[in-house]
Protein backbone atom coordinates (compact mmCIF):
# COMPACT_ATOMS: atom_id res chain seq x y z
CA UNK A 1 0.00 0.00 0.00
CA UNK A 2 2.74 2.53 0.83
CA UNK A 3 4.33 1.69 -2.60
CA UNK A 4 0.86 2.60 -4.12
CA UNK A 5 0.35 5.77 -2.43
CA UNK A 6 4.19 6.89 -3.56
CA UNK A 7 3.64 6.16 -7.08
CA UNK A 8 -0.02 8.01 -7.18
CA UNK A 9 1.75 11.06 -5.81
CA UNK A 10 4.64 10.91 -8.33
CA UNK A 11 1.95 10.67 -10.98
CA UNK A 12 0.20 14.23 -9.61
CA UNK A 13 3.45 15.88 -9.19
CA UNK A 14 4.49 15.09 -12.94
CA UNK A 15 1.17 15.74 -14.39
CA UNK A 16 0.85 19.09 -12.55
CA UNK A 17 4.09 20.13 -14.78
CA UNK A 18 2.58 19.15 -18.11
CA UNK A 19 3.42 21.77 -20.56
CA UNK A 20 0.34 23.19 -22.84
CA UNK A 21 0.31 25.12 -25.83
CA UNK A 22 -1.31 29.11 -24.58
CA UNK A 23 -2.45 27.07 -21.45
CA UNK A 24 -4.90 25.33 -23.06
CA UNK A 25 -5.19 21.91 -22.10
CA UNK A 26 -6.44 18.46 -23.76
CA UNK A 27 -4.60 18.39 -27.04
CA UNK A 28 -4.47 15.21 -28.88
CA UNK A 29 -1.26 16.24 -30.83
CA UNK A 30 1.53 18.67 -30.73
CA UNK A 31 3.95 18.68 -33.42
CA UNK A 32 6.49 20.59 -32.73
CA UNK A 33 9.81 21.30 -34.60
CA UNK A 34 12.58 19.81 -32.53
CA UNK A 35 16.26 18.38 -32.29
CA UNK A 36 16.54 14.71 -32.41
CA UNK A 37 19.49 15.66 -30.01
CA UNK A 38 21.62 17.95 -28.69
CA UNK A 39 23.52 18.78 -31.64
CA UNK A 40 21.58 21.71 -32.94
CA UNK A 41 23.22 21.50 -36.66
CA UNK A 42 21.78 17.89 -36.84
CA UNK A 43 18.56 16.65 -37.50
CA UNK A 44 14.90 17.74 -36.91
CA UNK A 45 11.55 16.30 -36.37
CA UNK A 46 8.18 16.94 -35.33
CA UNK A 47 8.35 15.92 -32.45
CA UNK A 48 5.03 15.08 -30.17
CA UNK A 49 4.66 16.89 -26.67
CA UNK A 50 1.03 16.03 -26.10
CA UNK A 51 2.03 13.25 -24.07
CA UNK A 52 1.25 10.53 -26.85
CA UNK A 53 4.67 10.34 -28.50
CA UNK A 54 3.10 10.20 -32.08
CA UNK A 55 5.37 10.42 -34.48
CA UNK A 56 4.97 11.76 -38.37
CA UNK A 57 5.55 8.78 -40.83
CA UNK A 58 6.91 9.27 -44.23
CA UNK A 59 6.19 6.65 -46.66
CA UNK A 60 8.48 7.71 -49.60
CA UNK A 61 8.21 6.84 -53.41
CA UNK A 62 9.66 3.25 -52.69
CA UNK A 63 6.96 2.76 -50.01
CA UNK A 64 9.26 2.69 -47.44
CA UNK A 65 7.67 4.14 -44.23
CA UNK A 66 9.72 6.07 -41.37
CA UNK A 67 9.64 9.09 -39.15
CA UNK A 68 10.51 11.75 -41.25
CA UNK A 69 13.36 13.54 -40.08
CA UNK A 70 15.32 16.51 -41.90
CA UNK A 71 18.68 17.50 -41.86
CA UNK A 72 19.28 21.17 -40.26
CA UNK A 73 20.15 22.09 -44.10
CA UNK A 74 16.52 21.67 -44.46
CA UNK A 75 15.22 23.75 -41.59
CA UNK A 76 14.66 27.30 -41.65
CA UNK A 77 14.20 29.37 -38.42
CA UNK A 78 11.36 32.07 -37.52
CA UNK A 79 11.88 34.12 -34.60
CA UNK A 80 14.65 31.92 -33.61
CA UNK A 81 12.72 28.63 -33.88
CA UNK A 82 13.11 26.02 -35.99
CA UNK A 83 10.38 25.23 -38.82
CA UNK A 84 10.31 21.78 -41.24
CA UNK A 85 10.27 22.03 -44.49
CA UNK A 86 7.75 20.48 -46.56
CA UNK A 87 7.66 19.70 -50.13
CA UNK A 88 5.98 17.20 -52.88
CA UNK A 89 8.48 14.95 -52.96
CA UNK A 90 7.10 13.18 -50.25
CA UNK A 91 4.58 10.38 -51.46
CA UNK A 92 2.51 10.66 -48.06
CA UNK A 93 3.27 12.20 -44.55
CA UNK A 94 0.44 11.37 -41.78
CA UNK A 95 0.33 10.63 -37.74
CA UNK A 96 -1.95 8.01 -36.51
CA UNK A 97 -3.81 9.57 -33.55
CA UNK A 98 -4.16 7.29 -30.08
CA UNK A 99 -7.57 8.67 -29.01
CA UNK A 100 -10.82 9.71 -30.81
CA UNK A 101 -12.04 9.84 -33.87
CA UNK A 102 -11.82 14.00 -34.03
CA UNK A 103 -16.17 14.28 -34.99
CA UNK A 104 -15.66 17.54 -33.27
CA UNK A 105 -11.73 19.22 -33.57
CA UNK A 106 -9.94 22.18 -33.71
CA UNK A 107 -6.43 22.11 -35.31
CA UNK A 108 -4.34 25.48 -35.26
CA UNK A 109 -1.03 25.25 -37.27
CA UNK A 110 1.75 27.56 -38.47
CA UNK A 111 2.53 27.85 -41.69
CA UNK A 112 4.43 29.52 -44.45
CA UNK A 113 3.73 29.05 -48.01
CA UNK A 114 6.65 28.39 -50.51
CA UNK A 115 6.77 32.08 -51.79
CA UNK A 116 7.04 30.75 -55.65
CA UNK A 117 3.73 29.20 -55.25
CA UNK A 118 1.56 31.88 -52.91
CA UNK A 119 -0.61 31.53 -55.92
CA UNK A 120 -1.65 28.20 -56.27
CA UNK A 121 -4.19 25.99 -54.13
CA UNK A 122 -2.59 23.33 -52.30
CA UNK A 123 -3.21 20.61 -49.49
CA UNK A 124 -1.87 21.95 -46.16
CA UNK A 125 -3.21 18.83 -44.08
CA UNK A 126 -6.50 16.13 -44.11
CA UNK A 127 -8.16 14.26 -41.14
CA UNK A 128 -9.39 11.28 -41.72
CA UNK A 129 -11.30 9.32 -38.78
CA UNK A 130 -15.08 8.10 -39.68
CA UNK A 131 -15.72 6.64 -42.90
CA UNK A 132 -17.27 9.46 -45.14
CA UNK A 133 -16.75 12.10 -42.59
CA UNK A 134 -13.01 13.16 -43.54
CA UNK A 135 -11.96 17.24 -43.98
CA UNK A 136 -9.65 18.59 -46.22
CA UNK A 137 -7.82 22.21 -45.49
CA UNK A 138 -6.20 23.69 -48.46
CA UNK A 139 -4.35 26.82 -48.67
CA UNK A 140 -7.87 28.42 -49.82
CA UNK A 141 -10.91 26.06 -48.65
CA UNK A 142 -11.94 23.88 -45.62
CA UNK A 143 -13.18 20.83 -47.51
CA UNK A 144 -15.57 18.30 -46.32
CA UNK A 145 -17.37 14.88 -48.25
CA UNK A 146 -19.13 15.32 -51.53
CA UNK A 147 -21.91 16.80 -52.10
CA UNK A 148 -21.16 19.69 -49.23
CA UNK A 149 -19.80 22.93 -51.03
CA UNK A 150 -15.93 23.95 -49.92
CA UNK A 151 -15.88 26.80 -47.14
CA UNK A 152 -13.42 29.45 -48.55
CA UNK A 153 -12.35 30.62 -45.11
CA UNK A 154 -10.33 33.30 -46.43
CA UNK A 155 -12.80 35.21 -47.63
CA UNK A 156 -13.97 37.57 -45.05
CA UNK A 157 -10.35 38.33 -43.34
CA UNK A 158 -7.97 37.47 -45.40
CA UNK A 159 -6.50 34.94 -43.22
CA UNK A 160 -5.84 31.98 -45.41
CA UNK A 161 -2.43 30.77 -47.22
CA UNK A 162 -3.55 31.82 -51.25
CA UNK A 163 -2.62 34.85 -52.63
CA UNK A 164 -5.29 36.12 -55.22
CA UNK A 165 -5.05 39.45 -57.35
CA UNK A 166 -8.27 40.30 -55.71
CA UNK A 167 -7.41 40.17 -52.23
CA UNK A 168 -6.84 43.79 -50.52
CA UNK A 169 -3.31 43.30 -49.36
CA UNK A 170 -0.92 43.29 -52.52
CA UNK A 171 1.38 40.55 -53.78
CA UNK A 172 4.62 42.39 -51.52
CA UNK A 173 2.01 42.52 -48.43
CA UNK A 174 1.28 38.89 -48.32
CA UNK A 175 4.64 37.78 -49.25
CA UNK A 176 5.66 39.74 -46.28
CA UNK A 177 3.40 38.46 -43.69
CA UNK A 178 3.39 34.87 -45.70
CA UNK A 179 4.13 33.23 -41.97
CA UNK A 180 0.55 32.58 -41.04
CA UNK A 181 -1.16 31.36 -38.02
CA UNK A 182 -4.23 28.94 -39.47
CA UNK A 183 -7.10 27.60 -37.21
CA UNK A 184 -9.85 24.93 -38.08
CA UNK A 185 -12.71 23.89 -36.46
CA UNK A 186 -14.98 20.67 -37.36
CA UNK A 187 -17.82 19.66 -35.92
CA UNK A 188 -19.72 16.50 -37.39
CA UNK A 189 -22.85 14.76 -36.45
CA UNK A 190 -22.66 12.01 -33.91
CA UNK A 191 -22.77 8.62 -35.10
CA UNK A 192 -25.87 6.32 -34.31
CA UNK A 193 -24.16 3.23 -35.45
CA UNK A 194 -24.42 0.48 -33.14
CA UNK A 195 -20.76 -0.96 -32.79
CA UNK A 196 -20.16 2.96 -32.45
CA UNK A 197 -17.35 5.09 -34.18
CA UNK A 198 -14.31 4.39 -35.80
CA UNK A 199 -11.62 5.50 -33.19
CA UNK A 200 -8.22 5.44 -35.22
CA UNK A 201 -7.87 9.04 -36.87
CA UNK A 202 -5.18 10.20 -39.16
CA UNK A 203 -3.95 13.02 -39.70
CA UNK A 204 -2.49 13.90 -43.30
CA UNK A 205 0.27 16.37 -44.05
CA UNK A 206 -0.34 17.49 -47.55
CA UNK A 207 -1.46 14.43 -48.91
CA UNK A 208 -3.76 14.88 -52.39
CA UNK A 209 -7.21 12.65 -51.36
CA UNK A 210 -6.24 10.85 -54.81
CA UNK A 211 -3.57 9.01 -53.30
CA UNK A 212 -6.19 6.40 -52.12
CA UNK A 213 -5.55 7.11 -48.48
CA UNK A 214 -8.86 8.71 -47.15
CA UNK A 215 -12.00 7.26 -46.02
CA UNK A 216 -13.84 10.02 -47.99
CA UNK A 217 -15.01 10.92 -51.37
CA UNK A 218 -13.68 14.49 -52.08
CA UNK A 219 -14.81 17.40 -55.10
CA UNK A 220 -11.50 17.53 -55.75
CA UNK A 221 -12.30 19.54 -58.76
CA UNK A 222 -13.36 22.74 -56.32
CA UNK A 223 -10.11 22.76 -54.68
CA UNK A 224 -6.27 22.66 -55.43
CA UNK A 225 -5.36 18.69 -54.65
CA UNK A 226 -1.40 19.07 -55.32
CA UNK A 227 0.63 19.00 -51.78
CA UNK A 228 1.77 21.87 -50.51
CA UNK A 229 5.14 23.19 -50.28
CA UNK A 230 6.29 25.59 -47.58
CA UNK A 231 7.56 25.63 -43.92
CA UNK A 232 5.53 24.41 -40.85
CA UNK A 233 7.31 24.50 -37.51
CA UNK A 234 3.90 23.96 -35.41
CA UNK A 235 0.57 22.00 -35.80
CA UNK A 236 -1.67 21.45 -32.61
CA UNK A 237 -4.67 19.17 -32.59
CA UNK A 238 -7.63 19.29 -29.80
CA UNK A 239 -10.45 16.86 -29.91
CA UNK A 240 -13.10 19.33 -28.94
CA UNK A 241 -14.20 22.79 -30.29
CA UNK A 242 -12.29 25.63 -28.50
CA UNK A 243 -13.64 28.52 -26.98
CA UNK A 244 -12.62 32.00 -28.28
CA UNK A 245 -10.90 32.62 -25.40
CA UNK A 246 -9.12 29.65 -25.42
CA UNK A 247 -8.30 29.91 -29.56
CA UNK A 248 -6.95 33.27 -28.83
CA UNK A 249 -4.58 32.05 -26.35
CA UNK A 250 -2.80 29.46 -27.95
CA UNK A 251 -2.77 31.60 -31.22
CA UNK A 252 -1.08 34.27 -28.96
CA UNK A 253 1.59 31.81 -27.88
CA UNK A 254 2.48 31.03 -31.60
CA UNK A 255 2.17 34.60 -32.54
CA UNK A 256 5.21 35.44 -29.68
CA UNK A 257 7.02 32.42 -30.24
CA UNK A 258 7.12 32.79 -34.45
CA UNK A 259 7.66 36.69 -34.66
CA UNK A 260 3.70 36.81 -36.02
CA UNK A 261 0.96 40.15 -35.80
CA UNK A 262 -2.21 38.85 -35.18
CA UNK A 263 -5.40 40.54 -36.59
CA UNK A 264 -6.37 41.02 -32.84
CA UNK A 265 -5.47 40.90 -29.49
CA UNK A 266 -2.98 38.79 -27.34
CA UNK A 267 -3.33 37.12 -24.34
CA UNK A 268 -1.33 35.45 -21.74
CA UNK A 269 -1.91 31.42 -20.38
CA UNK A 270 -4.59 33.21 -17.66
CA UNK A 271 -6.38 35.26 -20.32
CA UNK A 272 -4.95 38.36 -19.13
CA UNK A 273 -4.48 41.05 -22.20
CA UNK A 274 -0.93 41.23 -22.76
CA UNK A 275 -1.28 43.80 -26.31
CA UNK A 276 -4.56 45.52 -26.80
CA UNK A 277 -4.98 46.22 -30.66
CA UNK A 278 -7.57 48.06 -30.48
CA UNK A 279 -5.69 50.67 -27.87
CA UNK A 280 -2.66 50.20 -29.48
CA UNK A 281 -3.97 50.41 -33.45
CA UNK A 282 -1.85 52.46 -34.54
CA UNK A 283 1.15 50.78 -34.13
CA UNK A 284 -0.27 47.26 -34.90
CA UNK A 285 2.28 46.69 -37.11
CA UNK A 286 4.61 44.00 -36.84
CA UNK A 287 3.95 43.39 -33.80
CA UNK A 288 6.75 41.46 -31.79
CA UNK A 289 7.57 40.38 -27.85
CA UNK A 290 9.57 38.65 -25.81
CA UNK A 291 8.31 36.77 -22.46
CA UNK A 292 8.17 33.52 -20.52
CA UNK A 293 4.95 32.05 -19.53
CA UNK A 294 5.60 29.04 -18.13
CA UNK A 295 1.83 27.79 -17.81
CA UNK A 296 1.64 28.55 -21.56
CA UNK A 297 5.12 27.04 -22.50
CA UNK A 298 6.68 29.97 -23.53
CA UNK A 299 10.11 31.32 -23.45
CA UNK A 300 10.88 33.93 -25.53
CA UNK A 301 13.97 36.02 -24.67
CA UNK A 302 15.28 37.06 -27.76
CA UNK A 303 12.59 38.29 -30.85
CA UNK A 304 12.45 39.92 -34.16
CA UNK A 305 9.20 40.18 -36.78
CA UNK A 306 8.96 37.82 -38.71
CA UNK A 307 7.14 40.57 -41.54
CA UNK A 308 9.84 41.36 -42.49
CA UNK A 309 9.48 44.04 -45.75
CA UNK A 310 10.72 43.97 -49.27
CA UNK A 311 13.22 42.01 -50.26
CA UNK A 312 13.87 40.05 -46.74
CA UNK A 313 11.10 38.46 -46.45
CA UNK A 314 11.14 35.91 -43.71
CA UNK A 315 9.84 33.24 -45.29
CA UNK A 316 13.22 32.65 -47.76
CA UNK A 317 15.06 30.50 -46.64
CA UNK A 318 18.47 33.00 -46.65
CA UNK A 319 16.69 35.08 -44.46
CA UNK A 320 16.58 32.84 -41.25
CA UNK A 321 16.66 34.52 -38.37
CA UNK A 322 20.26 33.20 -37.69
CA UNK A 323 23.46 34.16 -39.21
CA UNK A 324 24.18 31.54 -42.23
CA UNK A 325 21.25 29.67 -40.64
CA UNK A 326 23.09 28.54 -38.10
CA UNK A 327 21.46 28.31 -34.15
CA UNK A 328 24.55 28.89 -32.36
CA UNK A 329 25.34 31.85 -34.13
CA UNK A 330 23.73 35.78 -33.52
CA UNK A 331 21.24 37.15 -35.28
CA UNK A 332 21.12 37.67 -39.34
CA UNK A 333 21.62 41.15 -41.42
CA UNK A 334 18.05 40.30 -42.46
CA UNK A 335 16.44 41.41 -38.93
CA UNK A 336 15.80 45.49 -38.95
CA UNK A 337 15.39 45.07 -35.27
CA UNK A 338 15.91 42.14 -32.63
CA UNK A 339 15.24 43.02 -28.68
CA UNK A 340 16.12 41.02 -26.13
CA UNK A 341 16.30 40.42 -22.25
CA UNK A 342 20.01 40.15 -20.61
CA UNK A 343 20.70 37.13 -18.37
CA UNK A 344 21.41 39.23 -15.50
CA UNK A 345 18.05 40.30 -15.58
CA UNK A 346 15.71 37.05 -16.00
CA UNK A 347 11.89 38.02 -16.94
CA UNK A 348 9.19 37.31 -14.68
CA UNK A 349 6.59 34.48 -15.41
CA UNK A 350 3.64 35.96 -17.71
CA UNK A 351 5.71 38.68 -18.01
CA UNK A 352 6.26 40.27 -21.35
CA UNK A 353 7.72 43.09 -23.82
CA UNK A 354 5.72 44.04 -26.67
CA UNK A 355 6.34 46.28 -29.36
CA UNK A 356 4.60 47.78 -32.71
CA UNK A 357 5.69 50.15 -35.43
CA UNK A 358 3.77 53.07 -36.92
CA UNK A 359 4.31 51.56 -40.35
CA UNK A 360 5.74 54.90 -41.62
CA UNK A 361 8.66 54.33 -44.43
CA UNK A 362 12.18 53.43 -43.64
CA UNK A 363 13.44 56.25 -44.77
CA UNK A 364 15.66 58.52 -42.70
CA UNK A 365 16.41 62.27 -42.23
CA UNK A 366 19.24 64.19 -40.47
CA UNK A 367 18.75 66.23 -37.62
CA UNK A 368 18.95 70.00 -38.29
CA UNK A 369 20.90 70.52 -35.27
CA UNK A 370 23.41 67.62 -35.71
CA UNK A 371 23.95 66.10 -39.21
CA UNK A 372 25.90 63.05 -38.23
CA UNK A 373 22.61 61.55 -37.04
CA UNK A 374 20.40 60.00 -40.00
CA UNK A 375 16.80 59.50 -37.68
CA UNK A 376 14.29 57.11 -39.07
CA UNK A 377 10.91 58.23 -39.18
CA UNK A 378 9.55 55.47 -38.59
CA UNK A 379 8.52 54.98 -34.95
CA UNK A 380 8.11 52.24 -32.47
CA UNK A 381 5.98 51.97 -29.39
CA UNK A 382 6.74 49.92 -26.42
CA UNK A 383 4.39 47.94 -24.30
CA UNK A 384 5.53 46.03 -21.03
CA UNK A 385 3.55 44.77 -18.05
CA UNK A 386 7.12 44.19 -16.40
CA UNK A 387 7.52 46.35 -13.45
CA UNK A 388 10.61 48.42 -13.62
CA UNK A 389 12.74 50.30 -11.02
CA UNK A 390 16.45 51.17 -10.94
CA UNK A 391 18.85 48.87 -9.43
CA UNK A 392 19.10 49.50 -6.15
CA UNK A 393 22.47 47.34 -5.26
CA UNK A 394 24.53 50.04 -2.94
CA UNK A 395 27.51 49.02 -4.19
CA UNK A 396 26.95 49.32 -7.56
CA UNK A 397 30.58 51.68 -7.88
CA UNK A 398 33.77 51.71 -6.54
CA UNK A 399 35.39 55.03 -7.22
CA UNK A 400 38.40 56.91 -6.55
CA UNK A 401 39.35 60.77 -7.66
CA UNK A 402 35.24 60.72 -8.74
CA UNK A 403 31.94 61.41 -7.14
CA UNK A 404 29.45 59.11 -7.94
CA UNK A 405 25.95 60.33 -7.72
CA UNK A 406 22.43 58.73 -8.70
CA UNK A 407 19.60 59.58 -10.17
CA UNK A 408 16.76 56.70 -10.71
CA UNK A 409 18.01 54.77 -13.76
CA UNK A 410 21.24 57.30 -14.55
CA UNK A 411 24.58 57.12 -13.14
CA UNK A 412 26.42 60.47 -12.87
CA UNK A 413 30.39 60.71 -12.58
CA UNK A 414 32.15 63.85 -11.88
CA UNK A 415 35.33 64.83 -11.38
CA UNK A 416 35.48 68.08 -9.94
CA UNK A 417 39.29 68.42 -10.57
CA UNK A 418 42.07 66.61 -12.08
CA UNK A 419 43.29 63.83 -9.75
CA UNK A 420 46.32 60.94 -10.73
CA UNK A 421 45.31 57.50 -10.39
CA UNK A 422 41.46 58.65 -10.70
CA UNK A 423 39.33 55.28 -11.51
CA UNK A 424 35.30 54.20 -11.28
CA UNK A 425 34.52 50.63 -11.67
CA UNK A 426 31.61 48.49 -11.36
CA UNK A 427 31.49 44.85 -10.29
CA UNK A 428 30.23 42.41 -13.10
CA UNK A 429 27.39 41.26 -13.97
CA UNK A 430 25.75 38.11 -12.25
CA UNK A 431 23.10 35.52 -14.02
Amino acid sequence: MRKFTSLLLLGFALGSFAQTPGGVSGSELWFKTAPLNSDLQGYYRWQDFSGDSIRLMLLDSRGVKSELTLPNSSVHYFNFNPSLWLSDGFRSLSAKLKHGNLSQATVIGVFAPELATIGKDMVVYALDGRKGDGAILSKDKAVRGRGVEPLDYGSASGEDLLYQSSDSLSENGFKESALRVVSYFKVSNPSTTLWGDNSNTTLFIGTPSTSGSFGTDFPTSLFGNASIRGYAPELIVFSRMLTPDERRKVESYLAVKYGITLKGSYLDSDGNLTWDMAENQAYHHRVTAVGTDTAGSLSQPLSATSYEESPVYAALKENGTYHDANPYNPSSASRLLVMGRENGNPMPDRGFTFWGDDDVALATYTSPTDSLWHVMKRTWMVKTNVPSKPDSTVARWTAQGFEVSRNGFTDNIIQEKAASGAYATTPALVG
